[in-house]
């Protein structure tokens, strides 16, 4: 399959990184649909993790150069999780951590990390808001987000 650079519109998202794509495939496996690394990526212990994951839960483990180097946000990324994405509603009987219009992609993902580290796991965005599938976002999570349920609603009062 061909992969292009992320759009709002896509089918899917990325994680890119080591920790973030160790992360998608502990919490989400069911939504990765396959790990592309390159051939710098074989220096990392972590490869080994991912690999064994991906085998774990049938997910294609795909080496190829060309790919990583169109779709990476820098050189010094070695490996990207395709991820279908999906939807974890709120749940009614927890509290929520509600954000009225967060726009900034790499806020958002720290906040999505730090929600987590405080035992937040149900977030409400009040829309205009950033993308919560941009891969800025998950990266900045640092796979945080793939332990938590997020809903976007289109005003406060909804």
């Amino acid at each position: 399959m061909t992969y292009k650079k992320y759009t709002s519109d896509s089918p899917h998202t990325y994680a890119f990184g080591f920790y973030p794509s160790l992360e998608a495939l502990e919490y989400i496996p069911q939504h990765c649909t396959a790990v592309i690394y390159n051939s710098g990526a074989h220096k990392s212990e972590a490869l080994g993790k991912i690999r064994h994951r991906c085998l774990a839960h049938h997910i294609p483990f795909i080496q190829d150069d060309k790919t990583m180097s169109r779709l990476a946000p820098s050189e010094n990324t070695f490996v990207i999780t395709v991820i279908q994405k999906y939807q974890m509603p709120l749940a009614t009987t927890e509290n929520h951590l509600v954000l009225v219009s967060p726009s900034d992609m790499g806020n958002l993902g720290t906040i999505f990390r730090t929600a987590l580290g405080f035992d937040m796991h149900h977030i409400a965005l009040i829309q205009p808001c950033a993308d919560e599938h941009d891969p800025r976002v998950v990266r900045a999570s640092m796979g945080a987000i793939f332990r938590l349920h997020i809903q976007k609603f289109a005003t406060f009062g909804a």
